[in-house]
């Protein structure tokens, strides 16, 4: 992305924090514009989390895309997000064109009361069956993930090498080397995520580093 850390940071304030409330936590990767004092300071003030992604690892946001992908999905074949947004549809500039039926005075409160039970009725219908279409999906989507998921079997002090995902869409030259290193596992954060340490250079650590890209590295006798 283009975007510099001040347009981050007003995107967060007017798009998302002013219009739907403050995020308990929000994950982004480790683009400059999220890492800028911009971005850290509207944190600090509003106070929700920032957690950042491993790097070259786009799996690590696998379940937000793929979330945002079932809720357009049901926003398609059932309700229109303005209609989740405001429990009602838009009224759009055809709307304004077409002929308009006759008013017919009625009370304030006979308008409220019936548009109260409008709400309490189909509105929470529609939420209910958005909720179990997306729940249905998280779950697929989390058997599918325990089925390829792979046991860590790296520990602190293991030393490995890294593939070098640069250079991955690299043609032509079949002796590239794709893999660095070796490091030692100098952190382990979780399961799935390490910080690496050069052997070469013992005080050069590596930012986040997904599993995935790692490999046990077999000295040669």
């Amino acid at each position: 992305t283009n975007a510099t850390a001040k347009e981050v940071a007003n995107f967060l304030y007017e798009e998302i924090i002013c219009q739907h409330g403050v995020p308990s936590s929000i994950i982004s990767d480790r683009e400059k514009a999220f890492l800028g004092r911009v971005v850290g300071l509207l944190k600090e003030e509003v106070g929700f989390k920032h957690k950042l992604a491993a790097s070259y690892h786009p799996q690590t946001n696998g379940l937000i895309k793929r979330f945002n992908k079932t809720l357009c999905r049901s926003f398609g074949k059932c309700f229109s997000p303005f209609y989740l947004l405001h429990g009602k549809e838009a009224q759009l500039p055809l709307h304004l064109e077409l002929p308009k039926e006759e008013l017919v005075e009625v009370s304030y409160e006979e308008v409220l009361n019936r548009r109260i039970a409008q709400i309490v009725g189909t509105f929470t219908d529609a939420l209910i069956l958005v909720k179990d279409n997306i729940g249905t999906a998280q779950q697929v989507q989390e058997e599918h993930s325990k089925r390829i998921e792979k046991v860590s079997t790296f520990k602190e002090g293991d030393l490995v090498i890294l593939y070098d995902a640069a250079k991955q869409n690299v043609y032509g030259d079949k002796f590239t080397q794709r893999w660095t290193g070796p490091y030692y596992i100098h952190r382990k954060i979780s399961d799935k995520t390490v910080i690496l340490r050069d052997k070469a250079d013992p005080d050069k650590l590596s930012l986040p580093i997904n599993t995935s890209l790692i490999k046990h590295y077999k000295q040669r006798d």
